[in-house]
């Protein structure tokens, strides 16, 4: 027997029906075994069957050996269980309503919850049982805010490997685990958090109405200016990478004011032409040693803020009007020498260097920085 080939074979739907019916006939104790392991997955970890053990009690693990026997199930060398064939599982897993499904999902969900704590390996099966449970509004709400901070949790690992999808999941489901009637007020901190890594996740994704959606929720609530930033900027990248110039433009116009930074000027504006000499004179004036020495800034998030704002607009002016490129590499020039050195600062350097070699006369003072 080659159980991969097997297990790869299609079934057709009638062959569900059949299973369904048979294992209508099955012990009770062997159908909730079944519909226990449905609703893990098409495989169970023997880590997981530990914790199932434990809390279902010993007659799960008699069960899962007579539904190996009987073929649903395949046990590997590693104590692994798993269906033998897609189709058994959701033939398993439709033996029950909608009702009991959630009603499962949710007490699986709420024995790993419970292990998490002291076990995190079991963070995105908790994290996934309880929410296909469905929200609760029957638990109070410490309890539901101590759930959206698991989905927060779960979605930050997830992240931190790069399934964005998965994370941005997690993050929505974390929001809406919070209640309604005190998310903004008494539980503002994992609000704002969820909200905030939902937003940073969907932009990655590029998701523009998620990102417009979460971000407008923010500013409704923002406590303050630089809670509200963060969200702005993933949406100003959003819409420039949809192509959305103008109000992607708009909105770090915004991000700028609140941050008391200069809007680009155009490259003839008196104010441009007089601000770029004076700068001109102060790098001449610099040396290499002073440039190399520069001390970081204190105010490190603000400053790269800032700086990565003027960098979308860069790349949005290339598009829309070049000749307030100039002014912007001048700003990120400016806060650099100012407050000093933050990650975002190389470029500065960088694009002020390009724009001496456009304006014309200054290679040399280019090439030095």
């Amino acid at each position: 027997w080659d159980l991969e080939k097997i297990s790869s074979v299609e079934l057709p739907e009638s062959v569900v029906e059949l299973l369904i019916e048979e294992m209508q006939t099955l012990s009770r104790n062997l159908k909730n075994s079944l519909r226990v392991v449905s609703c893990i997955g098409s495989r169970v970890t023997k880590q997981t069957l530990d914790v199932l053990v434990s809390a279902l009690g010993q007659n799960l693990t008699a069960a899962l050996e007579d539904l190996v026997k009987r073929g649903y199930l395949v046990q590997d060398k590693s104590s692994e269980v798993r269906f033998s064939h897609d189709k058994v599982q959701e033939s398993a897993y439709e033996t029950m309503v909608v009702a009991e499904q959630r009603m499962l999902h949710k007490k699986l969900g709420q024995l790993m919850f419970e292990k998490v704590v002291h076990d995190e390996t079991l963070l995105f099966l908790a994290a996934t049982q309880i929410n296909l449970g469905g929200i609760d509004a029957s638990f109070d709400r410490r309890k539901r805010v101590d759930i959206a901070t698991l989905n927060q949790k779960a979605g930050n690992r997830a992240k931190d490997m790069s399934s964005f999808d998965v994370a941005l999941q997690f993050f929505q489901n974390g929001i809406l685990w919070v209640p309604v009637e005190s998310g903004w007020s008494l539980d503002y901190d994992i609000s704002l958090a969820l909200h905030q890594s939902a937003v940073e996740t969907a932009c990655l994704l590029n998701n523009v109405e998620v990102v417009t959606e979460l971000t407008t929720n923010v500013t409704a609530n923002a406590r303050n200016g630089t809670d509200n930033q963060a969200c702005l900027f993933c949406l100003v990248k959003s819409l420039a990478t949809c192509g959305q110039l103008e109000d992607s433009k708009n909105i770090a116009f915004v991000i700028l004011e609140q941050l008391g930074e200069v809007v680009p000027r155009e490259k003839g504006d008196p104010g441009f032409t007089m601000d770029f000499k004076s700068m001109v004179t102060a790098l001449k004036g610099l040396s290499d040693d002073a440039i190399l020495s520069m001390r970081a800034t204190h105010q490190s998030e603000r400053d790269d803020l800032s700086l990565s704002v003027y960098l979308i607009l860069a790349y949005i002016y290339t598009e829309i009007s070049p000749k307030h490129i100039p002014d912007v590499a001048l700003q990120m020039l400016r806060i650099t020498l100012n407050n000093g050195l933050s990650a975002v600062s190389p470029q500065a350097f960088a694009s002020f260097a390009v724009t001496l070699v456009s304006m014309g006369g200054q290679d040399g003072l280019a090439w030095r920085i």
